[in-house]
């Protein structure tokens, strides 16, 4: 409630239902439409929170008990992303079903597993992932929600990303920020590379290849910046460092340091479960290598490279592959228990 309240303006509005009292918060979306949602029954303690929220709608609580985080260790993003990721958040991008993945994934993983990264693998790119359709049913059949509209309405310059004059879908750029893109993906599956406009969301996904496997499993989590907390979807950990090796072999060209950084983060990650639930990693990666011969391929491509970089952590995820069973692993990890 203190996050809802105090992070949206809007009013507070008494309803009567079958005699009685029930409050309700409403605002207006970045859509223009009404947004309202369910506080509680008339009450003493609900009316001393409506009195202190009109009092004092500014409240900084959540943002000193983030600066406070961070000074204990935490790792922030930037503000500047902050400013993006949580206009987004509170418009209900992440409720859609859309999944942040990158580093931004990376950075919330060490601040929830209690690690901190060696390296500080920062990126310029805010990188989203939607399983489009397929999670599409799952929505209220009255959901509406325009992010082309959520996006011009940050005010931060982004545009459509283009070369040559031609416009691409999922993408969008800061003409004076280059590198600091946002972008919409989904799951391919077809042989087009063009587009997919999801009607969810009100804007064009960008198909990547194998991507649904990160999106099967995820969490919500905080991510942290001096100005408060973004609350955000990302994908399992585990899942997040072996898809990372799989991509591994698809990235060449330009792409070559985010193919390091992808090689980086998931050694980061194999290493902790290593130390800590090295069942829970086999598992994932058992259910990976089981999508067919062209994931073992491109798996067996990021494990070489893997043992090329990080010889003693490769040997010691083949001695604990070599000695993994199914039945080893526990269903509750900690990772999506409450």
């Amino acid at each position: 409630m203190q996050r809802g309240v105090n992070a949206l303006n809007g009013s507070f509005n008494r309803k009567k239902v079958s005699g009685i009292d029930y409050w309700y918060f409403q605002y207006t979306g970045a859509n223009s439409k009404l947004v309202q949602f369910f506080v509680g029954p008339d009450s003493e303690s609900l009316r001393k929170l409506i009195d202190e929220k009109k009092a004092a709608p500014d409240s900084t609580s959540l943002r000193a008990m983030a600066e406070s985080a961070i000074k204990l260790g935490c790792r922030p993003i930037t503000n500047e992303h902050f400013k993006v990721l949580s206009p987004l958040e509170q418009h209900g991008l992440f409720a859609a079903g859309a999944v942040l993945v990158g580093t931004h994934a990376f950075i919330a993983y060490g601040n929830m597993l209690g690690v901190r990264w060696k390296d500080q693998l920062g990126t310029e790119d805010l990188d989203f992932a939607h399983a489009g359709r397929s999670v599409s049913v799952a929505l209220p059949s009255n959901f509406s929600l325009n992010t082309q509209d959520i996006v011009h309405s940050l005010e931060m310059g982004f545009l459509p990303a283009s070369t040559f004059g031609k416009v691409f879908g999922g993408s969008f750029v800061h003409p004076k920020q280059p590198e600091f893109r946002l972008d919409f993906l989904t799951a391919k599956t077809s042989e087009s590379d063009a587009p997919v406009f999801n009607v969810q969301l009100g804007t064009s996904l960008q198909p990547l290849p194998f991507i649904h496997y990160s999106l099967e499993e995820v969490q919500q989590v905080v991510l942290l910046s001096s100005l408060g907390p973004v609350f955000v979807t990302v994908p399992h950990p585990a899942r997040y460092a072996v898809h990372k090796l799989l991509v591994f072999g698809e990235r060449s060209g330009a792409y070559v340091v985010k193919a390091k950084k992808d090689l980086d983060q998931a050694a980061a990650l194999i290493e902790w479960y290593l130390n800590n639930n090295s069942a829970v990693l086999l598992e994932k990666e058992s259910v990976l290598i089981g999508q067919g011969k062209g994931w073992q391929k491109r798996y067996e491509t990021g494990l070489k490279a893997l043992a090329n970089t990080y010889g003693q952590l490769h040997k010691r995820l083949e001695l604990a592959r070599a000695s993994f069973r199914p039945g080893d692993v526990n269903k509750d990890d900690g990772w999506a228990s409450e």
